[in-house]
């Protein structure tokens, strides 16, 4: 299927590293330009890039091409330790200009520096084709009409191997608008699949990993970094067994490159083949170069070796060369899978076999799934202490039947009369669900240093998160105001830091109960005497206004901030009836010594 009136359109991505190649990067593309080879080019880089070259920025707006300039990412990134780094400033400047680049354009993706003969290559295929393979047309024509299909049009790419599958270089690539998009993303490679990928196989690989599991597998389970040189030599030597896995991913991949890709060869050679190639050929130098071998793995010149190796005879490959075609005639959505566990078990007697390699290679692989059917040894019952083994079995035996787990053990617990230092097991789980009495408990043992480390942590962020949802809600009640301000003064007295989001919440609790007197809090938070000083003229002008429902929050607050006895006195007799919950965990607190002195 021919494409018929599509433009070309140039995309330059990076910094001026040698101001000389990018000048001569430019003027090829405008050259081109010129003889209506390509009909616009776009420079891609960072804001401030062409500041240094004021001359060249002029003369580049002086022949018409477009600039798209976008903010560093480093800063957005900050501390993200991974090899994706330098995959996502490439991504973030070919987002950029194909944002403004005509949708149905086909894109010629280069750069600014050691891109040019690749480039040239990119070119002249485009000259001599005027048109992309179409993507599905190739897999009818192979007979892969199950092949999961990525783009629309195959991408023209150089440098294809073996060893770093789905590697390309990424000087310069052609493609579809469409197509070329689909290349962007920005996951964490090592989050995805458990290791680190260069740039090359970052921009090519992203499309297949949803439809093509095995794939993804193939970079969670080989470390093929110590296969590029062993396999060489293992197949020099006339080694031909390789793992079904191995069989199975690659066939795979020459199926990918066979219909999404065209290989473009840096060197004119002639297209007929004198011999068959063997499954084994495509990891050491073979075929007069048109495969080659070097450090990064072994390089497939051209598509013309993929569809030499697919389109052979059969009858007259070796046995595994025949395996690898046969996992492709018919194409099946078994070959896509992931390793089965026959194939681990295989991969991992291969480990073991120095002839194949000498060095580690395969990754820890998923767990052994152990199937056992007889009953259970033991009990996941947790320790609940401070209560008796009996009652640890009732209580487990009343967790395993109930729909609300945290809201039994706090009930459990107001009626148990755990000791302080046994409290957090019952109170942490409905704390997280966000029951306002376990948080609050929960932190006036942290003001009283009744938890063990990892605990005062774990209460520190249960608070902090609870609380700033309602600060941003606006829904701070008088039992979040009192955790707020059981944890400012926790970290106080301790002379922890008072982040600015717990500035921001005591700010929030101030203003809804003593507006008036906010920045004078923050006088008398220093002092006992000062503080009892504030609470005590702002309940007696509260009293005298016959404000009764705030007079009894602020007494609240200060019973909660000075954590004195009188103030207890003051509010007990202001507790309802129907507070019986509120009642509980008031008088827990005063009888625990976490609350009065």
């Amino acid at each position: 299927m021919l494409m018929v009136g599509k433009e070309v359109w140039a995309i330059v991505c990076g910094t001026i590293r040698d101001e000389i190649e990018f000048r001569l990067m430019m003027d090829q593309l405008l050259q081109w330009r010129d003889n209506q080879i390509v009909q616009g080019i776009v420079l891609s880089t960072w804001t401030d890039e062409l500041k240094p070259f004021k001359a060249l920025e002029e003369l580049l707006r002086e022949n018409q091409v477009s600039i798209v300039y976008s903010q560093p990412i480093d800063q957005r990134i900050q501390n993200v330790q991974t090899n994706s780094i330098n995959y996502w400033r490439q991504a973030t400047q070919l987002q950029a200009a194909l944002n403004v680049t005509p949708t149905d354009a086909i894109i010629l993706k280069t750069r600014t520096d050691r891109a040019l003969p690749s480039t040239k290559q990119l070119v002249k295929y485009w000259q001599s084709h005027h048109s992309l393979p179409d993507v599905h047309e190739s897999c009818q024509q192979y007979g892969y009409t199950d092949l999961p299909v990525e783009f629309k049009r195959q991408i023209i790419v150089l440098k294809g191997r073996t060893g770093r599958i789905m590697q390309f270089t990424d000087y310069a690539f052609l493609g579809e608008h469409a197509d070329i998009r689909k290349l962007i993303n920005f996951d964490v490679s090592e989050l995805y699949l458990t290791r680190d990928l260069v740039a090359n196989t970052q921009f090519f690989i992203y499309p297949f990993l949803r439809d093509y599991p095995i794939i993804k597998d193939y970079f969670q389970l080989i470390n093929f970094r110590p296969l590029l040189e062993d396999l060489k030599q293992y197949t020099i030597s006339g080694g031909k067994d390789f793992p079904v896995f191995f069989q199975r991913v690659y066939a795979v991949y020459f199926a990918i490159l066979a219909t999404h890709f065209q290989i473009v060869g840096m060197n004119e050679r002639s297209e007929q083949f004198n011999d068959q190639i063997e499954f084994s050929d495509f990891f050491h130098s073979s075929h007069d170069g048109r495969l080659k071998h070097d450090a990064l793995g072994v390089v497939i010149e051209s598509s013309a070796v993929i569809e030499y190796f697919l389109r052979q005879p059969v009858s007259r490959l070796d046995l595994v060369s025949q395996h690898v075609r046969q996992f492709l005639q018919p194409f099946m959505f078994a070959s896509l899978e992931r390793a089965n566990s026959t194939e681990i078990e295989e991969l991992v007697r291969y480990s073991h076999n120095p002839d194949f390699s000498k060095n580690k290679w395969l990754r820890s692989h998923q767990a052994v799934i152990i199937s056992a059917e007889q009953k259970q040894q033991k009990s996941m019952q947790p320790v609940f202490p401070g209560i008796s083994k009996d009652k640890q079995s009732a209580l487990w035996s009343q967790c395993l039947q109930a729909d609300n787990v945290s809201k039994l053990l706090l009930d459990f617990w107001l009626e148990a009369d755990v000791e302080p230092e046994n409290t957090a097991v019952y109170l942490l789980s409905s704390a997280k669900a966000g029951n306002q009495y376990s948080i609050l408990t929960l932190t006036r043992l942290l003001r009283r240093g009744k938890l063990p480390t990892p605990t005062r942590l774990e209460v520190e962020r249960i608070n902090d998160f609870n609380a700033k949802m309602h600060r941003l809600h606006h829904t701070i009640n008088v039992k979040v105001s009192c955790y707020i301000l059981s944890r400012y003064f926790y970290r106080q007295s301790n002379g922890l830091q008072i982040s600015r989001e717990l500035s921001q919440q005591v700010d929030a609790v101030l203003d809804r109960y003593l507006p008036q007197k906010k920045q004078e809090f923050y006088t008398c938070s220093k002092s006992l005497t000062l503080l009892e000083n504030y609470f005590d003229e702002e309940i007696q002008r509260l009293q005298s206004l016959n404000r009764h429902v705030r007079r009894r929050r602020v007494i609240e607050l200060a019973l909660e901030t000075t954590q004195l006895n009188r103030y207890w006195q003051q509010l007990q007799p202001l507790l309802r009836e129907d507070e019986k919950v509120n009642f509980k965990i008031y008088n827990y607190a005063i009888q625990h010594d976490l609350l009065g002195k």
